[in-house]
């Protein structure tokens, strides 16, 4: 049973198209990984502390949002 789902899940995403961005994103990091230009822009604008703090708040307010919907589904969706 399990054996059928995991190969109609397969299926599924065997249908899905190949990523449009894959070829731009693949040139872009290289870009930056062999020329060194991204030490030099964290250099002077910290852009590694800049997502490493956005994910960290993304995901504090993902929480934040979740918990309450959770507790507004349990006092029936009054304030």
């Amino acid at each position: 049973m399990i054996d059928t789902i995991i190969e109609l899940v397969k299926k599924i995403i065997g249908l899905l198209p190949a990523d449009p961005f894959a070829e731009y994103i693949d040139s872009v990091s290289a870009f930056f990984n062999e020329s060194g230009v991204m030490g030099y822009i964290n250099y002077f604008i910290p852009v590694n502390t800049f997502v490493a703090i956005s994910q960290k708040w993304i995901i504090a307010v993902g929480i934040y949002i979740v918990v309450r919907t959770i507790v507004k589904g349990l006092k029936g969706g009054r304030p």
